[in-house]
């Protein structure tokens, strides 16, 4: 039983972790380098994430600046930025890349705060799915007498709070990050 439910909140926190760094990528009304830092760049015909480029930095109140290790395809980096359609712009200034960010329109702020949601909906349906499993395996080990009905019952009731508090913790990152949006 404990093997089950440890396996359970193993596989929570991993789509917890997922879920938080999907959100990182939304962005907010700040800079964040997040917005940019996975963003693959064809680099010696290679995808290559941003980060693994440069150093991303950020400067208030909406601009990123990224320097690259090797300024030797600093154009090419640009133009990838540029390419990606996140909707900002990047250009280059001697040996760095800035990244402008306009401001948020109140519609795009109501798009990007219905796409969190559907992204926690998403991380909610796969946290169902996993109880379901760890259920149906309490449910299987009672059933081959590995575990006893009393064992069962509280697996079960470990394996709903783990879930609940799952899910409590994404319904507070889309608050915080609904914020993110709005601030």
């Amino acid at each position: 039983m404990e093997k089950i439910v440890s396996e359970l909140d193993r596989r929570a926190q991993a789509a917890l972790n997922a879920f938080r760094e999907e959100l990182s990528s939304i962005r907010g009304n700040q800079p964040s380098p997040a917005l940019v830092e996975d963003l693959k760049i064809e680099y010696f015909e290679q995808q290559v994430p941003l980060k693994q480029l440069g150093a991303i930095s950020m400067v208030p109140p909406r601009e990123l600046v990224v320097t690259l290790w090797d300024p030797s395809n600093i154009e090419t980096v640009a133009k990838a930025i540029n390419d990606a359609k996140r909707g900002f712009s990047a250009s280059v200034r001697g040996t760095s890349i800035h990244i402008i960010l306009p401001q948020l329109t109140q519609e795009r702020r109501e798009e990007l705060i219905k796409l969190t949601k559907q992204i926690g909906e998403k991380y909610r349906i796969e946290f169902r799915n996993f109880r379901d499993d760890a259920k149906r395996r309490l449910e299987s080990a009672e059933a081959a007498k590995e575990i006893t009905e009393d064992q069962e019952f509280k697996g079960m009731k470990k394996v709903q709070e783990a879930i609940d508090g799952a899910n409590k913790s994404v319904e507070d990152l889309l608050k915080k990050k609904e914020i993110e949006i709005n601030d």
